[in-house]
Formats: C-alpha cells, structure tokens, sequence
C-alpha cells in the first residue's frame, strides 16, 4: 500500500502576533506602493518623480518594470489608466494618493546596512591549552528540497458554471534563509467539476539546505491560481511578471523581519499587484509551510506527498498535490 498523502500546513498569518502583522501590512504596503509607482512612472514618466535612490524602495522597483517587455506593457495599460482615476483603489493598495505617489521619496522603507564596527579593545585572557578539534561531521545526505507539482484538482467549478475553467498555476518559494524565488506560471489546463490533470512529477523550484547550517529548517512554498477567460499564455506571462518583481523586491530590499512577517508580507503583496497585472478570476495566494527537523524526516526515500487544502475563490475551489524530495 502507498504511504499516505499529508494534507499540507496552510500558512494563513493568524498565528501572528499583533506586532508581527504590523510589520507584515507596513513591509507588503511598501512593496506595492513602490512597483506601483514604478508602473505610473513608466506610464507617464513626467508626471511621476522617482527619487533616484538605487537603495531606496522607488528607484529599484522602477528599474524592475522598465524590463518588463514592451508587449506586455502594452497589454497592461488600459488596466494602469483605469487605475489612475481610481482613487480609492490607489489608496488601499499603497496608502496614498496619486498626487502624492507623483512626488519624488514618496515610498520610503528602511534599508538595513551592515557596517563593520571598529574593534574594542579588551584585556587579553589568559593562555589556555587549546581544546582538540572535534571530529569532523559525516557530509550531509541532501543538498536540497525538491518540490513536483503532481495534479490539480477541481474540487469545484467557479462561477458561473457552464464552461470548463482554464487555469493557470504559479508559486513563489521562501528558503531557511529567508531567500525568495519564484515558479514561472504554467497553463495548468481545463477542468469540469471533479476533474484532475496529473503533471507526473513537474519540477516546480527547490530550496537549499545548505543555506543554513542548523535544524530545524522551515521553508514556505506560496502557491498563486488564476482562473483565465482570455489567452491562457498571456495570462501566465502576467502571472510570472508579477510573482518575479514581487521575488526580486523582498530578495533586494528585505533582512530583518521574521519569517512569518516576511511571507505575510509576500502573500499581501502579490494579492495585491497582481490584480495590476492582469484582469482574471484571481485566487487568493495559498502559503505551506514546510518543517524538517532533520534530513530524515521524509524517510528512508527522502519523499513525502503532501496536497493543499481547498483554495477557493470566485465560487469555485481546487487542490494541489505535490511531491516533496530531497535531493
């Protein structure tokens, strides 16, 4: 009999103290405030001052949407106009009002430099015989944890019923060491109620152990649904496009939140750059955390099978199954 597939842990945030959340809402506000500048800036370079600070938040954001390519820009504008005169909608997504998001140093964020500090000088100890080296460790087994996207399930067809979904999957990963990275979207294919695609073993990004040098080791996978009505390609190059900027803004910017604060953070930001992006039926993004006390913890194989729990949005609700392997 086949070893039993575990139903992941949903990383939701409520877990989070007070304080954590704050930070979480402060760090996911600036994130989007910045790319959204960035966009209006590309939109319309003259009416949108950036502050010329290649550590800031706006430069570098601002930098990251001149390389997204001209025909997805394109494709994005009428979507940026609209946002333009939408003021309330610019508001929930950066806390301020375009004329204010127009001024240069607009969206500011701590950054945090490491300095070296100049050496203290301390009585020497005394001289103690030197302690034997210990004995060097056994190398480690794994390298990395795989993850392979199994199947996609329709647990439910959205609303309204009467054709099949196109859907199109991406995900963002965060490591040990609180690295980012993120899964290019794929068209994941068409589903009725009660349909399930198999990917086989579809590699869908990894992370380090080696990054850290202790254990535990706690890793978070996010995974991002879209349900789409128009080119499915399209849509997935749209998805891609928001989870790359949101993954190279907290890889550039981020060191000292927790890490639940963090992937909040991401969860927040990506739900709500996303919508900037493309015009679809958008799920909220799905966190999993991932625990391993040590390298043994999948087994003598190093596998483990693991499936989401029902993310659900726009009256439908779907299940991932993947496959977990150390590598």
């Amino acid at each position: 009999m086949p070893p039993p597939i575990v139903q992941a842990v949903h990383f939701t945030g409520e877990s989070l103290s007070e304080e954590e959340r704050a930070e979480a809402s402060r760090i996911s506000k600036v994130v989007t405030g910045a790319f959204v500048k960035g966009l209006f800036h590309r939109l319309e370079p003259a009416a949108v001052a950036l502050d010329g600070d290649v550590a800031g938040a706006e430069t570098p954001a601002a930098v990251a949407i001149q390389r997204i390519a001209a025909p997805e820009f394109e494709r994005m504008k009428p979507k940026l106009v609209q946002l333009r005169g939408d003021t309330n909608r610019i508001k929930a997504l950066t806390g301020l009002t375009f004329d204010s998001l127009k001024s240069a140093g607009a969206i500011r964020m701590p950054v945090i430099h490491h300095h070296l500090l100049k050496p203290t000088t301390v009585p020497k100890p005394p001289q103690v015989p030197k302690p034997q080296k210990p004995s060097k460790p056994p190398p480690p087994k794994y390298n990395r944890l795989d993850l392979n996207l199994r199947r996609l399930h329709c647990v439910d067809e959205t609303n309204p019923e009467g054709g099949a979904d196109s859907m199109v999957l991406g995900a963002m990963r965060i490591g040990a060491s609180l690295n980012v990275d993120y899964t290019p979207a794929i068209v994941a294919g068409d589903y009725d109620d009660g349909d399930a695609r198999s990917f086989g073993e579809l590699y869908f990004g990894s992370v380090s152990l080696r990054s850290t040098t202790t254990w535990p080791k706690t890793f978070y996978w996010i995974f991002q649904l879209v349900e789409s009505d128009s080119d499915d390609a399209e849509v997935a190059q749209g998805v891609t496009g928001a989870v790359s900027i949101v993954a190279a803004a907290f890889g550039t910017y981020f060191g000292g939140p927790a890490a639940g604060a963090l992937v909040k953070a991401i969860i927040d930001a990506l739900g709500g750059l996303l919508g900037v992006f493309i015009d679809e039926d958008i799920f909220p993004p799905y966190g999993v955390v991932i625990k391993l006390n040590s390298e043994n913890d999948l087994g003598s194989d190093g596998i483990r099978d693991e499936h989401t729990g029902n993310i659900t949005g726009h009256g439908g609700a779907y299940r991932i199954g993947y496959r977990l392997r150390l590598v």
